[in-house]
């Protein structure tokens, strides 16, 4: 089958000089090649491409992705699974063809994710796996060559409700929808919990990576994407494989990462509660929290500067943590804390009890942070104001007070546009 002098190995190189060929083409291709691949068809069928625009024989991944994912029926137990098929430019780590960071080895990060879910395959928050690690031949047909590939996918169970569309919507707001949010957000602290002490830190918490699947309301939510994660040393030891470059979103980055120290050790889990507080804002606000992060404080990035930590200040990790500690006393209290202000509509005084657990959870010093054993009365929190929320006297109340606000702001503005009017004379 390979023997022919057309099927090359799979070298993008090829198109780095002349007549280049898009990365839309190049996406298509391998998706043609993956779907087409003997040793998939043999397992599965029906292969549907996810979190993808498609357009014209056109893909276009989203941007940060390295894998491809596919929806597909598991032709042994005839049930839906999820096939992540790691992108061949990732696993080739070819430069000068888009813009991946050849300094992370994407191969190891998907073993690496294989087998933190197979340490975690009884924990209930995050996802079944179906398939581990396997390797299969592929084809690859792109300007007028053919090349060989050898594919990596794993097939972990179908998770088919997605979570993220929680965030962001200020769509006909109510209490009692923002009361759904506030559970939401406490079966997320449940998973992230569950998931600590398993020994896994995610490190790449955000709203695309929580998922949930029809029929298992009773475990929650389920975290996906480990390839950031780290374990605890005993795993770590067991596994005997630890990618060493963090890798994780910006936008949920805590303040320690951008000043150069990497989510080791203890700040793993501060980068997790980091991101949590980001989302439970995401889930009132219309906006990134990066965004009315840096709206609030004009002077971030100088502060950012001011406590960046270089590899020379110490000869550790924990002696270039301590000088980023006595970065923290002298520059932290700078930074404004973020609040919900308008963008929420709920009550004001559960907008400030809201406010306050964001600001817990984001504090610019990673000291300040929650940790699990903070969740149970953060969570006894959270449900008590649901709660609230969810009380039909209030609700009705608050809706009948901001009607009142309403037309009197309407009368007010009538009053100030007649007084501007120029008078008549009689």
């Amino acid at each position: 089958m390979y023997n022919d002098e057309s099927q090359l190995y799979f070298d993008f190189d090829d198109y780095s000089d002349g007549e280049s060929v898009c990365q839309e083409d190049l996406n298509f291709c391998a998706v043609q090649a993956i779907k087409n691949a003997s040793a998939i068809l043999d397992r599965f069928e029906n292969l549907e491409l996810l979190s993808v625009l498609e357009h014209e024989n056109k893909i276009k991944k989203i941007d940060g992705h390295s894998s491809f994912v596919f929806r597909a029926v598991d032709s042994v137990t005839d049930k839906k699974v999820v096939l992540k098929c790691l992108d061949p430019l990732f696993s080739q780590r070819i430069a000068g063809i888009s813009d991946i960071d050849t300094d992370i080895d994407y191969e190891k990060l998907f073993e690496w994710e294989d087998k933190i879910l197979f340490e975690l395959k009884n924990n209930r928050h995050t996802p079944s796996v179906i398939g581990r690690l396997s390797r299969a031949p592929v084809l690859i047909e792109a300007g007028g060559k053919t090349f060989s590939h050898t594919l990596s996918y794993i097939a972990i169970e179908n998770l088919n409700i997605e979570l993220k569309k929680a965030f962001f919507d200020n769509s006909s707001p109510s209490l009692l929808k923002y009361a759904k949010r506030l559970r939401l957000f406490c079966q997320i602290l449940n998973a992230v919990c569950s998931v600590h002490g398993g020994g896994v830190f995610h490190r790449d918490l955000k709203p695309s990576n929580l998922m949930a699947k029809s029929g298992r309301q009773k475990d929650g939510v389920v975290l996906i994407d480990f390839a950031s994660s780290c374990a605890e040393k005993n795993i770590r030891e067991k596994i005997r494989l630890y990618p060493e470059k963090w890798h994780g979103t910006e936008g949920y980055a805590s303040p320690e990462i951008l000043c150069g120290l990497p989510p080791e050790n203890e700040l793993a889990s501060a980068q997790d509660m980091y991101s949590l507080g980001c989302m439970l804002y995401e889930l009132f606000g219309c906006r990134t929290f990066k965004q009315k992060l840096y709206e609030t404080n004009p002077g971030y990035i100088e502060t950012l500067e001011n406590c960046r930590v270089y590899p020379n200040d110490g000869n550790s990790f924990a002696e270039r943590l301590e000088v980023f500690n006595s970065y923290l006393d002298e520059f932290s209290r700078s930074v404004r804390p973020v609040a919900l202000g308008d963008e929420a509509d709920v009550p004001s005084f559960i907008k400030q009890e809201i406010d306050l657990v964001i600001q817990r959870f984001t504090s610019f010093d990673w000291r300040k942070r929650p940790c699990k054993e903070d969740f149970p009365e953060i969570r006894r929190k959270l449900f008590c104001l649901s709660k609230v929320m969810e009380n039909t006297h209030l609700r009705s109340e608050f809706k009948r007070r901001k009607s009142l606000h309403k037309k009197r702001l309407i009368e007010k503005s009538a009053v100030r546009l007649v007084s501007a009017m120029p008078k008549t004379e009689a």
